[in-house]
């Protein structure tokens, strides 16, 4: 009887500590399982974060670009009117100059003869 209930004793032992061990087990695999989903929701994170900075930073660049040609349009713009207005002033000018250039008699009176009376230009 008291090694039956030594052996009793003795099962309960190992069937509490193999619970126990098994308990201890299970622990260690969610909390393994706890930290890798943890892990992996901060790499998530991390990638997000990383692609929206990326985004902001492609959006800024495209931006930039938009700015600097529309930089390179405006200045375009203010050289083409710059040559205008000089095409402007050019056709003023030669107006002007025209417009006070002394007229010209529209038939020129003729034209004296270049030799003196009584001189005859084909004798020598």
């Amino acid at each position: 009887r008291e090694e039956a209930a030594a052996d009793e004793k003795a099962r309960e032992e190992a069937a509490a500590a193999k619970a126990a061990a098994e308990a201890e087990a299970k622990a260690a695999r969610e909390l393994k399982e706890r930290q890798e989903l943890e892990a992996r929701e901060k790499a998530a994170a991390e990638d997000a974060a990383r692609l929206k900075r990326e985004e902001e930073e492609a959006r800024a660049r495209r931006l930039a670009e938009e700015r600097a040609a529309e930089e390179r349009a405006r200045l375009e713009l203010e050289e083409l009117q710059a040559a205008v207005q000089d095409e402007i002033e050019e056709e003023e000018r030669a107006a002007a100059a025209k417009a006070s250039a002394p007229a010209l008699p529209d038939a020129l009176p003729d034209a004296a003869p270049a030799t003196a009376p009584g001189d005859d230009a084909t004798t020598t």
